[in-house]
């Protein structure tokens, strides 16, 4: 019985695919494609079934179309003979691009757009960019040199424009797993992918102890006399710490409603978790002090309505805005209160957190009123406190018993 051969189906054209201009030949619904130029979207116009080009408006359109010019009658030719026979079909190699870093953050910051995670889709656009000052590979290129170059870059570059200091661990295992979620979503799809990122190892890097205030520190900066506006960043600070370290976000957004019968009840932003906490005396001279002092809020520092601060990136902004004016204000207090630490508003968790382990307070139980996702983050903010111990002492607790 004979077998019938199946027709040969050879087409090619220009297309716009992953960030660039590629040639790209089918045959039999096979693609194998041909990077020309990378180039954003917007400059790019068809002119036929087969071409495109760039737009005049682009600074560079001359040289960047004569480039596609020449890659045109290169590929046309190439596959005019694959047509016509005169090159057999067998030399020809059927593979898709491999996605670059760079692009494989971009397509995940626009998932994370997708879920309205705005706080993830900033995270990856700010990687995506580092990446592209390094210097972007497509992603069968990588390998851990590359990847621990990156991270020395890190370690060396500035975090911010107008401040000397570099990435901190802590940053940089974030952005790594960042990059990490990024490149597996790209490796279930295309096994070409490498993944060496996975080997880079974190240790080593200097760890910059977060701040903790003492009681007695806490009460000094209670007391200290302010002007209105620091003394209502203080007061939002203490609010904090005495909800439990609650986070910034959440406590700018309490409602009076949120507060009945002295008991914050509300939903946390990050989490989307419940928190309920009792107040305890001085939280209720915090929140009697302001009492219909905002129209919307118990502290009158945000000014714009409720919102969905996920949804909502005007609102957002608002939060991040006040809370970095805030931060501001608390090294203006620690100052004037002789306290030699690096205050802000996180720092309300870690004080916490610091309280209660020195209470005797289980982690796990130091977990939940925190509303961490695991004992394992909660141990993480507790373990520089840990190291700090007498371990004698300690040793003395579990051999303190009669012979």
């Amino acid at each position: 019985m004979s077998v019938v051969q199946k027709p040969l189906s050879i087409t090619y054209r220009m297309v716009y695919h992953s960030n660039g201009i590629y040639c790209r030949r089918t045959i039999n619904k096979k693609h194998k494609y041909k990077l020309v130029h990378r180039i954003e979207q917007e400059f790019v116009e068809r002119i036929d079934q087969k071409k495109l080009r760039v737009i005049e408006s682009h600074p560079d359109s001359g040289h960047i179309n004569d480039l596609i010019d020449k890659f045109w009658v290169e590929w046309k030719d190439y596959t005019e003979k694959l047509i016509h026979g005169y090159i057999p079909i067998s030399n020809e190699v059927q593979e898709e691009p491999i996605v670059t870093v760079y692009e494989a953050l971009i397509d995940y910051q626009r998932r994370l757009d997708e879920e309205n995670k705005l706080t993830g889709r900033r995270k990856a656009y700010n990687v995506a960019n580092l990446i592209l000052e390094y210097g972007d590979k497509s992603l069968d290129k990588t390998n851990m040199n590359y990847w621990v170059g990156f991270k020395k870059f890190l370690l060396n570059r500035p975090a911010r424009p107008n401040k000397p200091e570099p990435f901190r661990k802590g940053t940089i295992k974030r952005y790594f797993g960042v990059i990490k979620t990024a490149i597996d979503f790209e490796h279930y799809n295309d096994s070409r992918v490498e993944k060496s990122v996975h080997n880079v190892r974190h240790d080593g890097i200097e760890v910059q102890v977060k701040a903790k205030l003492t009681k007695e520190e806490f009460l000094r900066i209670k007391e200290v006399e302010l002007k209105p506006e620091l003394a209502l960043s203080r007061d939002i600070f203490c609010t904090q710490v005495l909800l439990w370290g609650t986070r910034i976000s959440d406590t700018l957004m309490l409602k009076p409603s949120d507060l009945k019968n002295y008991q914050a009840d509300f939903i946390e932003l990050k989490t989307q978790k419940r928190k309920t906490v009792k107040l305890n005396e001085l939280a209720k001279f915090f929140y009697e002090k302001y009492l219909s002092k905002s129209p919307y809020y118990v502290f009158p520092s945000l000014t714009l309505p409720p919102s969905n601060a996920k949804l909502d990136q005007k609102y957002r902004k608002h939060i991040e805005s006040k809370t970095a004016i805030i931060n501001n204000h608390l090294k203006v207090i620690a100052a004037k209160c002789d306290i030699d630490k690096n205050l802000s508003t996180h720092c309300a968790r870690h004080t916490f957190s610091a309280w209660a382990y020195y209470a005797d307070v289980k982690d796990r139980h130091i977990s939940e009123m925190l509303n961490h996702g695991s004992v394992r983050v909660t141990r993480d903010y507790l373990r520089e406190l840990v190291k700090s111990d007498n371990l004698n002492e300690q040793a003395d607790k579990i051999f303190d018993f009669d012979w």
